[in-house]
């Protein structure tokens, strides 16, 4: 058994994207199976390697002790981009359970300041490998529980964005041909820590989808921001200087009220003290 664990190790570290295509086959339960037989470091390669979503889904399912080495083993950008799509009370938990050093070099990495659009960001995006064909990429939709937009981000084993397929091309494309073959590789990303208010402003163009595609300095694909979502604090925002304004005129009329009242009232003391 130990000389097994050792070949398929050795597979893993030697093959490590044709590993990661055999695996996101699997279940999330087998693959929590495999983890757990394989040493901690080849364990967090494929982790990091593996669909964001899949190896959420195994961060949320695994046993603690074990999600505690994988996530202390990983590079805390890794960790956090995985992190990033767990539930909330789950991702407070395991930050509390690891290695203070770990647990704040992850949570300045996963956190952005309110004004940045990585605090509007989706995680939660359904995404494709490059180094898939077109028929394997079918079938991981197929297989997939998530949301699949109409346009699907493309990213590389190490998780940077390098292009984006249609799922009508897809569905219409030649099985055998790899995804590069249809994938449009000029795309604009949108850097997490650049202000929100210059994409709410118009000021940051971006026409080419519905959603943008959101990135950390690295161009390392962090999620989505929906157009409609970025109205919508638009409005808002719209609204809350309406209502200022309309407060200002409210506060104004009362001042003007105020200083009519108070003028009218000594207007009629000094013609009461007049006419005396």
């Amino acid at each position: 058994m130990e000389t097994d664990i050792k070949i398929l190790e050795s597979f893993i570290n030697n093959h490590t994207d044709e590993s990661i295509l055999i695996i996101e086959g699997l279940s999330v339960v087998e693959i929590i199976e495999l983890l757990k037989s394989l040493p901690v470091e080849s364990a967090a390669l494929l982790l990091g390697k593996m669909d964001r979503i899949k190896a959420a889904f195994c961060i949320e399912k695994a046993e603690r002790t074990l999600v505690e080495k994988l996530l202390e083993t990983c590079a805390p950008s890794i960790s956090a981009n995985i992190l990033r799509l767990v539930d909330q009370n789950l991702l407070k938990a395991l930050l509390g359970d690891i290695s203070t050093e770990h647990s704040n070099a992850i949570k300045q990495i996963i956190k952005y300041p309110a004004y940045s659009v990585g605090a509007y960001l989706d995680p939660m995006v359904f995404t494709l490998k490059q180094n898939l064909n077109i028929g394997q990429a079918l079938e991981l939709i197929k297989g997939n529980d998530t949301y699949v937009q109409s346009h699907i981000f493309v990213l590389s084993p190490e998780q940077i964005l390098v292009g984006q397929v249609e799922l009508k091309a897809l569905i219409t494309g030649n099985p055998s041909k790899p995804i590069r073959s249809i994938m449009k590789t000029n795309l604009r990303k949108i850097v997490a820590n650049i202000n929100v208010k210059a994409l709410i402003d118009g000021k940051i163009e971006y026409e080419e989808l519905p959603i943008m595609p959101i990135v950390d300095i690295h161009d390392v694909f962090l999620g989505v921001v929906d157009k409609k979502s970025l109205a919508a604090i638009k409005v808002d925002k719209e609204s809350k200087g309406r209502e200022e304004q309309q407060a200002s005129i409210a506060l104004g009329d009362l001042y003007q009220i105020g200083l009519s009242s108070l003028l009218r009232s000594t207007s009629e003391l000094l013609w009461n003290v007049k006419n005396k």
